[in-house]
């Protein structure tokens, strides 16, 4: 979402709902539908003609194993490693 503007910003019991624009993109509007949690549910990106492309998610589960070595992850040399992104010394 780098470049665009937040245009909406919504709130009801089902989550979260956030509308972006940047006219000079591809899609110049996008918007974020997001569980209570900050999870994303759905993605619509509107193109310049209109037309729509539509991404949903479902079936997460936050609570099942992830298997050592799933992900593995090496961090590049001279790379700062931030805990806390409201911090960054």
């Amino acid at each position: 979402t780098r470049g665009y503007t937040v245009l909406e910003t919504r709130q009801d019991a089902g989550g979260y709902r956030l509308r972006l624009f940047n006219e000079g993109r591809h899609y110049p509007e996008i918007i974020l539908y997001l569980d209570s949690g900050f999870f994303l549910k759905r993605a619509e990106l509107v193109k310049r003609d209109g037309s729509i492309d539509t991404f949903a998610i479902g079936n997460i589960s936050t609570t099942s194993a992830i298997m050592p070595g799933m992900f593995n992850f090496d961090v590049p040399a001279g790379a700062q490693r931030v805990n806390n992104p409201l911090n960054i010394q």
